[in-house]
């Protein structure tokens, strides 16, 4: 009887597919990890850009209001 080569048995088979199985695991980790960096970015981007505009508001609005206060002391 002859023996098979390591690998055509079913020990080594088996073992790659769980690699296989394993390294789709992995890179499917790692497309989520990529997405959620994209999305979290992009929402860090928004939240910056808001409150920019949020303060250039605040601003406008103080100043206006000072403004109308100081025209009323002086009158």
């Amino acid at each position: 009887m002859i023996l098979p080569a390591f690998y055509q048995t079913l020990w080594f088979r088996s073992l790659c597919l769980i690699l296989l199985l394993a390294m789709l695991a992995g890179l499917y980790q790692l497309r989520l990890w990529q997405l959620a960096r994209r999305y979290d970015m992009r929402l860090e981007e928004r939240v910056r850009e808001r409150t920019y505009v949020a303060r250039e508001l605040h601003d406008t609005l103080l100043q206006t209001f000072y403004g109308l206060l100081l025209q009323l002391q002086t009158a």
